[in-house]
């Protein structure tokens, strides 16, 4: 039942992420909402994928028939990957300020 509710609030928040994205779409800042996307989900399918004995993963490897073990580790390390990179585009684009700049007020 956790997890249910977690997924639900990952995809409540990410939604809302993304409608503020294209809603700032043209602007760099709007990177900013995407990376928290990623970082949501990407934190979801890590924190999912840390146990070995995963009914989700199993699923989807049998659906797309790959081994288990393979699917495990994609799954581990895409949402490892996801949560760095998310967190990468917050650093950088969280602000409409340049990023080098030589004015003081900017740092």
């Amino acid at each position: 039942m956790m997890l249910i509710s977690l997924a639900i609030g990952v995809v409540h928040l990410s939604i809302s992420n993304l409608i503020t994205a294209w809603r700032m779409r043209g602007n760099l800042v709007a990177l900013c909402s995407v990376g928290w996307t990623a970082v949501l989900v990407g934190g979801l399918v890590y924190g999912v994928t840390m146990s070995e004995t995963n009914q989700a993963t199993r699923w989807l490897a049998q659906k797309l028939s790959v081994a288990p073990e393979t699917m495990h580790k994609m799954a581990n390390s895409g949402g490892l990957y996801a949560v760095m990179g998310g967190l990468l585009a917050v650093f950088l684009f969280a602000s409409s300020r340049p990023l080098i700049s030589l004015r003081l007020d900017n740092w």
